[in-house]
């Protein structure tokens, strides 16, 4: 009996949400479906502008917490913006933040809405973190766009960096750099204290001309206990727009080159954009 009362109690409330959206049009659908599960779930669509919509689904619109990338030729935005907020059967509704080129955000506040024009600005900034970032549909050119101004627009020191999962699972951060002509591949290692390179680095590094002296040799504690690593001075390694001279290097016999915390530790702050997918040095 109760459950047939709760039922009867749940109807008229269901229909009269459906009322509230009488009339309106969703900015998205479920025939416009590219990839995922835009019914019931997390997926990605298309809509006739060229917008893309990632993010929740219910009954076929978009329904929570989810993100829209404006078409490149839409003329209502900075080409590389997009939004990020919650959405109530295919209409936007909430709290939500347009994301422009060059880490600039606007937080607005919609009303049940088909229109992105008709908002209310709170005046507040967005965190930098958010959810549904789209990374299931590669080919919105405004993420080339956006990482193109973040590097001539930003103060600080930028470092292009990319991510990868090594044979274990780990998430691991890679980057290039640059001695004289040669450049130099680095996995980046805030667990290393010393800039280390491999001995077949060396050798090509100076075979291509760069100054690269063996000073002796020093024991170092590691995974496998304290081993005896051979050390160098290299002429100069060049990241971000730094140069460091003179630097004091390890040898190791195989691997990767490690970017090291005697670099890292040289600016004041650091810190890894997962969008632009960047390391910023303070």
């Amino acid at each position: 009996m109760k459950k047939m009362m709760m039922l009867f109690v749940l109807l008229p409330l269901l229909a009269v949400g459906q009322r509230k959206f009488k009339g309106k049009q969703p900015l998205f659908t479920s025939s416009q479906c590219l990839n995922g599960d835009c019914d019931m779930g997390t997926g990605t669509a298309k809509n006739a502008n060229g917008d893309l919509y990632y993010g929740s689904w219910r009954d076929g619109k978009p329904h929570g917490l989810g993100s829209v990338y404006f078409d490149l030729d839409n003329e209502s935005y900075a080409p590389g913006t997009f939004f990020t907020g919650r959405f109530a059967f295919g209409l936007i509704d909430g709290m939500g933040t347009f994301d422009f080129p060059g880490e600039r955000r606007m937080t607005v506040k919609f009303q049940k809405s088909q229109d992105f024009a008709v908002f209310e600005d709170v005046g507040q900034l967005h965190p930098r973190s958010r959810r549904y970032i789209m990374d299931d549909v590669k080919h919105w050119d405004g993420w080339e766009l956006r990482q193109q101004e973040f590097f001539e627009n930003g103060s600080p020191d930028r470092i292009l960096v990319s991510m990868h999962k090594d044979w274990e699972g780990t998430t691991c951060w890679s980057t290039t750099g640059r001695s004289g002509p040669v450049e130099l591949f680095f996995l980046i290692d805030t667990g290393c204290s010393q800039t280390s390179l491999t001995k077949s680095t060396i050798e090509y590094l100076i075979n291509n001309g760069v100054r690269v002296t063996k000073t002796g040799s020093a024991w170092f504690s590691t995974a496998c206990g304290s081993r005896e690593f051979d050390e160098y001075e290299i002429q100069s390694i060049t990241l971000g727009g730094t140069t460091f001279k003179n630097l004091q290097i390890g040898a190791v016999e195989g691997g990767d080159n490690l970017l090291g915390m005697d670099i890292l530790s040289a600016f004041g702050t650091l810190e890894f954009n997962l969008e632009q997918k960047t390391l910023v040095l303070e």
